[in-house]
């Protein structure tokens, strides 16, 4: 995992992985591991997960629908296992959100983010993490407007 990490810095390789169902093999992998992932594995494969969502053109959106990782995502936020990886899966989905796929957000409103962000904003805790770039993810956009664009 960690050889791969390194390997999605590189745009051709994210392709080609992604197109060899590697979204799927990442959110599988995470499942598997489940209560037993370190935290750095979680982040690690969240990294992997962030770099196949940078680049629009390219990213196989549905198979983040079909993979679960959307909810996959949502979950980790939730536990928030730690901060890094809660960094990675917002920013993920953050990433995610700006698709033009209206499937995506569907997943992500249906999956329970907007519930979890408004209490996130709602007990500060965005602010309270210290990171800005979290700070950031939480928002940029806010609950309320993405409720009212469905």
């Amino acid at each position: 995992v960690p050889s791969l990490t390194i390997l999605m810095r590189r745009n051709s390789l994210r392709l080609a992985f992604s197109r060899k169902g590697g979204i799927n093999h990442v959110v599988s992998t995470l499942v598997k591991l489940g209560g037993q992932a370190s935290a750095q594995q979680q982040y690690d494969l969240t990294f992997v997960l962030w770099a196949l969502s940078l680049d629009e053109e390219h990213t196989d959106f549905n198979a983040y629908l079909v993979s679960g990782a959307i909810r996959l995502l949502v979950d980790m936020v939730a536990a928030a296992p730690s901060r890094k990886v809660v960094r990675m899966a917002m920013a993920t989905l953050n990433n995610l959100a700006k698709s033009k796929h209206d499937d995506i957000l569907t997943e992500m409103l249906t999956g329970g983010l907007t519930k979890m962000l408004e209490n996130i904003i709602h007990a500060n805790a965005h602010k309270q993490a210290g990171d800005p770039e979290v700070e950031m993810d939480v928002v940029k956009v806010p609950p309320t407007q993405v409720e009212s664009d469905t």
